[in-house]
């Protein structure tokens, strides 16, 4: 519920897709269903909040999964943190387009 009163409005209110298209990357862990059924929600409200943004190419998003590796962050905490950012890192390479952006922001949550 925090996520839908917080960060659809503040995005859609402050960033200037008309100015500079977004590119949203979201990393879920792997590790629940809750994670998967989570995914099918974004999916969803992203299509209903941002549809005009979507269609005109201003925006969009991606949605991939971190694997666990509890051998490098030992389950939570900081470590796990820092592997959830890595692996974005990881994932912005996969896609081809890690060179393309000035600017590359972290929400944690």
């Amino acid at each position: 519920q925090i996520f839908d009163d917080i960060f659809f409005d503040t995005l859609k209110f402050f960033w200037p897709f008309h100015i500079i298209p977004a590119n949203l990357i979201i990393v879920l862990d792997d590790e629940s269903p809750r994670d998967h059924q989570f995914e099918k929600y974004l999916i969803r409200k992203f299509q209903t909040e941002l549809s005009s943004q979507i269609t005109n190419g201003e925006f969009r998003f991606y949605i991939t999964y971190e694997q666990p590796n509890p051998k490098v962050y030992n389950g939570w905490g900081h470590n796990r943190q820092q592997w959830s950012m890595f692996w974005c890192d990881k994932f912005l390479k996969k896609l081809g387009i890690y060179n393309q952006y000035k600017y590359v922001g972290f929400v944690d949550t």
